[in-house]
């Protein structure tokens, strides 16, 4: 199970949400949508076991040798763990794309804040212009003062603006190993699907076999039918080349599918490890910048340095004049 240079895995679309612009129909279809299966993992699971147990009731009920069943018990409780850890992972992709969008509200805000802020200042810079007391009189300062600390205040929200849009795209990209992974899901279901329909053909061969012996055994108490006999020894070897081939088949995809499930989580465990440490270090990285053109701006207002060393002083804010 490997992506494909063309995006996700054998084929899988491309980007953060696998082909969706919207990342709720994303998870909606990985977690318990449109599924390639047919109605999400849970269900997809649901049907597998109950085909196994169908099989393996058809069996019993015919009377018709023993059943082959899933007896890997190492690779059922990876199986299992893997399709929860699928779904757990398209609900924090989900969370995921919900906390950039909300941020990317926040940076346009923060936008429109600044340049609101930039806009009052020129109107409170020309009114004072306009009282007709003077460029120099006491009210022309403090408007202008007045519009010089809304400009500032409006610069560094059209700043914090812009540095969050650039952290939202460094966001996104720390996460694609999640919305990467996902996409290889399909692949992971399909390669559990062909072990199942390798179990079934070799449950039906193994039935087909047992049922030509036993009326083999019925055939040579009656000396008067040895040539249909004859037949069904003949289909009978038939019948034990195709057991030992089916069998050959379902060790193989077992043998494939216990190698892919190990390569499969190694690649996870590295990459993930990766996708946390970057999601956090852009974390650190916004806000260290963030927090530095605000505390830059409060300086220019009048705050002093001393004041960051404790909440006190910020929740209780003096102003220069």
């Amino acid at each position: 199970m490997r992506a494909t240079s063309d995006g996700g895995a054998y084929g899988a679309p491309p980007g953060p949400y696998a082909g969706h612009s919207n990342p709720n129909a994303f998870a909606q279809n990985v977690g318990g949508g449109h599924s390639p299966t047919g109605g999400g993992v849970g269900q997809f699971f649901k049907t597998l076991a109950q085909s196994g147990a169908a099989a393996a009731s058809s069996a019993l009920g015919s009377g018709k040798g023993q059943v082959v069943g899933e007896d890997d018990f190492v690779f059922t409780e990876e199986r299992d763990r893997v399709f929860r850890l699928e779904q757990e992972l398209a609900i924090a992709s989900l969370k995921a794309g919900r906390c950039l969008e909300t941020n990317e509200k926040f940076g346009d805000t923060m936008g429109e804040l600044g340049l609101e802020c930039v806009k009052l200042a020129k109107l409170e810079e020309l009114g004072a212009a306009s009282r007709g007391e003077g460029n120099y009189s006491q009210s022309a300062v403090e408007g202008r003062d007045v519009g010089s600390r809304i400009r500032k205040m409006g610069n560094a929200a059209v700043r914090v603006a812009r540095l969050t849009r650039s952290a939202i795209g460094a966001l996104g990209l720390s996460l694609n190993p999640m919305h990467e992974y996902l996409g290889m899901m399909p692949a992971v279901r399909r390669a559990v699907a062909d072990r199942s329909e390798a179990l079934t053909n070799l449950q039906s061969r193994v039935n087909d076999l047992e049922s030509k012996k036993q009326r083999l055994a019925r055939l040579e108490l009656d000396i008067t039918k040895m040539l249909k006999v004859d037949l069904l020894k003949r289909e009978t070897v038939e019948a034990e080349r195709l057991v030992a081939l089916a069998r050959v088949t379902y060790d193989t995809v077992k043998s494939r599918n216990a190698d892919e499930f190990v390569a499969l989580e190694k690649s996870r465990a590295v990459s993930f490890k990766k996708m946390w440490l970057a999601f956090a270090r852009t974390q650190v990285a916004h806000a260290e910048k963030v927090l530095t053109v605000w505390r830059q701006v409060a300086e220019d207002l009048g705050a002093s340095a001393e004041e960051w060393g404790t909440t006190e002083t910020i929740h209780s804010p003096t102003v220069t004049p």
